[in-house]
């Protein structure tokens, strides 16, 4: 038996428990919830609640990022490049731009590390230099340090324990507190190691790989997370019925594994008739319903749909590791 629900725009997050006003059954008592919500302490509020769903709804990306060996660190950097740059542009007054202080004050960033990210943005990078992943420090010093290199230049065959050269020193000399054993398992992982038959251990890649392509990462951030990110922004900020944009979500819970593969073809189908007809409507319009001319606040209007699957438990289905 599959259950469905809808949710159609920010207007009908907090509809009452039983029917949305497109007679859809709702299993959650979302007008407790918004009880709860509202009567929660400040901190809890915007602490808590906000970050914990941010946390939830960044999971899946941070898989998809650690699959293809980009780390902590320099998300970090970008996050931090982002908020100095929208703080920067957005909050100045006057028609200036924010000062460094100010921008410091929102960010609560020190002005040095304002400073330091701001000239980058100002070159034109939106970060800076990043540091290298554990792995990668590591290969760099086994492939460029003499100690551990033969007559030919090439990297040593290293034991993971026991005197220099071995994968231990190896770590320490890159300045990384990680273990060696935990060192030796991402290699192993990312297949920039081979065991020998004695048990050392032979570089076989310099640099960790990207699993997927990286057009193919670019453009699911820009063409797919952006559009929906500016979306789900717009209608939090603008509350009025007539400065909505349309978003709607149609759940189907499904009893067993079997009933995915029905519903995934049912969810094609309607995605294809849905794309099929919107040109259509588009192209129909005459110039008696839309304003005539040309305007310096004309924008473009992009439609999306996706179909998106969870666990039991709410949290995105985990994607394959490498």
């Amino acid at each position: 038996m599959l259950a469905f629900f809808c949710s159609f725009g920010t207007a009908d997050l907090f509809c009452t428990p039983t029917k949305c006003k497109h007679g859809h059954q709702f299993p959650i008592d979302k007008k407790n919830l918004r009880d709860q919500y509202n009567n929660a302490p400040m901190s809890q509020r915007n602490d808590n609640r906000v970050l914990h769903a941010f946390a939830r709804a960044i999971r899946p990306i941070v898989r998809l990022l650690v699959r293809n060996s980009i780390d902590c660190t320099a998300i970090t950097e970008v996050v931090k490049s982002v908020f100095v740059e929208v703080t920067a542009n957005d909050y100045g007054l006057h028609g200036r731009e924010t000062s460094l202080s100010r921008v410091s004050a929102i960010t609560n960033l020190n002005r040095r590390e304002v400073r330091r990210i701001k000239d980058n943005l100002d070159k034109g990078e939106v970060v800076g230099k990043i540091k290298p992943i554990a792995v990668d420090t590591v290969l760099d010093v086994w492939h460029t340090l003499p100690a551990y290199l033969g007559d030919d230049g090439s990297p040593l065959e290293l034991a993971t324990q026991g005197a220099s050269p071995s994968l231990t020193s190896l770590v320490k000399l890159a300045g990384r507190d990680t273990p060696a054993g935990a060192i030796k398992t991402e290699l192993l992982r990312l297949g920039l190691v081979q065991v020998l038959n004695n048990g050392r251990l032979k570089p076989i890649a310099r640099r960790a790989p990207m699993i997927d392509d990286e057009h193919d990462l670019a453009l699911a951030f820009e063409d797919g997370l952006l559009p929906a990110a500016e979306c789900i922004v717009h209608n939090v900020v603008y509350k009025g019925a007539d400065q909505q944009w349309p978003y709607c979500i149609i759940s189907a819970d499904a009893d067993t594994a079997a009933d995915l593969p029905v519903i995934r073809q049912t969810s094609l189908y309607a995605i294809n008739r849905f794309c099929d007809e919107l040109p259509a409507a588009f192209n129909a319009l005459t110039p008696a319903d839309l304003a005539v001319g040309h305007s310096n606040n004309s924008r473009s209007v992009r439609v999306g749909i996706f179909h998106y699957e969870v666990n039991s438990d709410g949290d995105t289905v985990a994607i394959a590791t490498q």
